[in-house]
């Protein structure tokens, strides 16, 4: 006996009045075909054959800062869409499913504070031959984010694909681009034609504790540029970062831990401008190499277990 199901229009909406999480999910079209139900009373558990869901549209609310101090506590965007991970793991988790395919779906996320909305859109989720109780080495879930562009913060970060490979547990950005500009300290960044690459990470200390911990971060044929101003007359001394580029990666990422990773072939550009004159420099073909980095919340400082690099020339130039 064989069983199989198709819903149009179908929506998930929250009851509770709680701007945070998850508002609604919009499922233009949900097809199910069960297989044979005689595996529900053989084994008690459902065989799916396959499990399609066309075009849903996600609706989050970005939780607001909790105190007035925190006003300025950045999004963490990763975060927030990993709160749709358990609705989505379970339907993994009670089936043995032979195909399951979230095709072009969106997510936007409602900042209630500002009333602006983050679009995300062309998400595509594939997973075949995956049982939970059994896990076999056929077993693969693939995830795909088309080109767009994405503001956060006072950043804006962009790609032409996301592509997440669970059999590696590698998440691979073509073309990361990303741009900040910091408002007090009179910095601008710029990485532009990067190849990223993460290896291994910790998707429940993301979700649970808002926690970036991975064992490997892959960054090659990059080009970067920063600019930092410092013959502003508005900004004292005590107002501009000690260390920039750990202000810049908390305020991005919060905490991060990464037990190695590399930067290859990759193009730094560097420009200071002081009260009197300027300094430009460049260090074309950059590679670096580190152990155990971290940014934490509640040091001002990167830390690092070990770090080399390779420089074969630099530029400095003198304005």
């Amino acid at each position: 006996f064989e069983l199989s199901m198709q819903l149009n229009n179908a929506s998930i909406e929250s009851t509770t009045n709680e701007k945070t999480g998850i508002d609604k999910i919009a499922i233009p079209e949900i097809f199910i075909d069960f297989g044979s139900l005689f595996s529900l009373f053989n084994e008690n558990q459902v065989v799916i054959q396959e499990f399609h869901i066309t075009e849903p549209v996600v609706s989050l609310f970005l939780a607001p800062p909790e105190e007035k101090e925190n006003q300025e506590k950045p999004v963490n965007l990763a975060h927030e869409i990993g709160q749709l991970f358990p609705f989505v793991e379970d339907i993994l988790n009670e089936f043995d499913i032979i195909s399951f395919r979230i095709n072009r779906s969106e997510v936007n996320l409602d900042q209630v504070e500002t009333d602006r909305t983050i679009e995300i859109g062309f998400i595509n989720l594939l997973v075949n031959r995956w049982n939970m109780r059994n896990l076999s080495d056929e077993a693969s879930i693939h995830l795909e984010l088309w080109k767009q562009e994405i503001p956060i913060n006072r950043s804006r970060i962009a790609f032409d694909s996301i592509v997440y490979d669970y059999n590696d547990r590698v998440l691979y950005f073509r073309n990361f681009q990303m741009w900040q500009y910091d408002t007090l300290g009179r910095q601008t960044v710029h990485v532009d034609d990067a190849d990223l690459f993460i290896y291994q990470l910790d998707w429940e200390a993301l979700i649970k504790d808002e926690v970036y911990a991975l064992e490997e971060i892959k960054i090659a044929s990059a080009n970067m540029k920063s600019v930092i101003y410092s013959d502003h007359p508005k900004i004292s001394h005590e107002q501009k970062p000690k260390h920039p580029l750990a202000t810049f990666l908390k305020k991005n990422l919060g905490h991060l831990m990464v037990s190695r990773g590399s930067i290859a072939n990759t193009d730094i550009e560097l420009m200071v401008h002081l009260p009197d004159d300027s300094v430009k420099l460049s260090l074309p073909d950059f590679s670096m190499e580190f152990d155990k980095f971290q940014v934490r919340p509640d040091s001002s400082t990167i830390i690092f277990d070990a770090l080399a690099f390779e420089i074969e020339h630099a530029d400095i130039v003198l304005d």
